[in-house]
């Protein structure tokens, strides 16, 4: 299947949830004990993946997903009613693209493609993993563990809490956001920090991604779009970090999804693309990433 196809259906997928009203990147969870995980390898789904688990996970209780192979060798099976009921996840396969006259060896590329995956409250015959889960924080733990991330950011622009509107500003390195105390909660203010932790990970001297993608003080319609949708799956993915569940509800959710769906149909790339940047924007913001990538 051609990577546009795959792009394409990933897309539609995400489109689809929307239309529900159902914002994947949004979605709460604890990155700890919810996040969406392989029952065979116990190892949590990364990028888009975790969005779209979530979301086609959202009637099901346990976190664990298996393929149909996986589902037959540990001598179960999909529930009937089940089989045409899959979620589609992606990945990358390295292929070799045709070798230039100046090359030694062929060079690889990522080439994306697509396989169905259950959950395994749709099985039966499979056992449910025991001693796996991590223990559930207390519940005053998110906020000390949402500070924690913020000081842990190193290397972090400096932040400025003043004035009613939050912002970065790439050309200082700043960061200005209103006083904690005048948002409704502490969960509010930690999720919009974290937004803006999402775009100021995209300068050169950290990921390199404004510069690199759109240049960074000159954003078109489309490429403020995309870094638009990075910070907000940064946030989602820090959030979940600090195992806050904070939904922000101070905009217009008919007009929130209008514009997410309208920006997602110009490109069937970006949503892909936007989650594994975040991703990798996260991990920066944890430490967990040593250089541009």
């Amino acid at each position: 299947m051609a990577p546009s196809t795959v792009y394409k259906i990933i897309t539609e997928r995400v489109l689809h949830q929307l239309e529900q009203g159902v914002i994947p990147w949004r979605l709460p969870w604890d990155a700890g004990t919810d996040s969406p995980a392989n029952l065979v390898s116990g190892r949590p789904y990364t990028g888009i993946n975790t969005f779209l688990l979530l979301a086609g996970g959202l009637k099901f209780a346990s976190r664990y997903w298996l393929s149909y192979r996986q589902v037959i060798e540990l001598g179960g099976r999909i529930r009937p009613v089940e089989k045409k009921k899959s979620t589609i996840i992606v990945y990358f396969k390295m292929v070799a693209k045709q070798k230039e006259a100046s090359e030694e060896q062929p060079s690889l590329i990522p080439l994306i493609r697509y396989y169905r995956v259950w959950n395994l409250d749709q099985t039966e015959g499979v056992d449910s993993p025991k001693g796996r889960e991590s223990p559930k924080v207390p519940p005053t733990a998110p906020l000390t563990r949402a500070e924690q991330v913020a000081r842990g950011y190193q290397g972090a622009p400096k932040v400025i809490e003043a004035g009613t509107e939050a912002m970065y500003v790439p050309s200082k390195d700043v960061i200005r956001i209103p006083p904690r105390n005048t948002f409704d909660s502490l969960e509010a203010f930690y999720a919009t920090l974290f937004h803006e932790f999402g775009h100021s990970t995209g300068t050169k001297h950290r990921l390199d991604r404004l510069s690199r993608e759109h240049g960074e003080l000159n954003l078109g319609v489309h490429s403020y779009g995309f870094e638009e949708l990075v910070a907000e799956m940064t946030a989602a993915f820090l959030q979940a970090e600090a195992g806050i569940s904070y939904q922000r509800t101070d905009e217009n959710i008919a007009a929130y999804i209008n514009h997410w769906t309208s920006t997602l149909r110009g490109d069937v790339k970006l949503v892909v693309h936007a989650a594994s940047k975040a991703e990798k924007a996260a991990n920066w913001v944890l430490g967990r990433c040593t250089g541009i990538q």
